[in-house]
């Protein structure tokens, strides 16, 4: 007997953030600072169920939605740059980077612990934070994947082959 296999896609307008950045190239060029309304998708690949479903993945979609929500009307600024200095105060978040020297508020700053703000970045930043925290039923999964995108037709995806 063949092994039906389903696959799950989730990629709707209401998941996602806005959020500004700049991507460093290496230590001495980099993006403009500039924003994107990004969105945040998902497949997940199964078993099939005899009811026809992987699981209630309302839980992956509410989770998506609230790590969108952490991001979201921020800049992302990548804590692990070795091209970015940052300082933090009290009122503000300090960078440079080359010649170039920014001061931001601290409540508009998100930092990640990156070494870069680029969708193959935040692909597996969502990936990461989906496993810790989402109580998967990892032995029934084939396969995870996480796409994050900045404009349509472009979109970076970070997959976790289970089997």
């Amino acid at each position: 007997m063949p092994l039906h296999r389903l696959a799950l896609c989730i990629e709707r307008d209401d998941i996602g953030f806005a959020a500004a950045h700049f991507t460093i190239f290496s230590g001495t060029e980099r993006e403009g600072l500039h924003g994107h309304n990004f969105i945040v998708g998902m497949e997940v690949v199964a078993g099939a169920e005899e009811n026809g479903m992987l699981f209630d993945y309302r839980l992956l979609k509410s989770r998506l939605r609230e790590l969108c929500a952490q991001l979201d009307e921020r800049l992302l600024l990548p804590a692990r740059s070795r091209h970015l200095a940052i300082t933090q105060s009290a009122l503000n978040v300090e960078c440079r980077f080359a010649g170039d020297s920014f001061s931001f508020p601290q409540r508009d700053v998100l930092l990640l612990d990156l070494a870069n703000i680029t969708l193959e970045a935040l692909a597996q930043w969502f990936l990461d934070r989906l496993l810790e925290t989402v109580n998967l039923p990892l032995q029934q999964l084939v396969e995870i994947s996480v796409s994050v995108s900045s404009s349509r037709g472009q979109k970076a995806c970070r997959e976790l082959r289970l089997q």
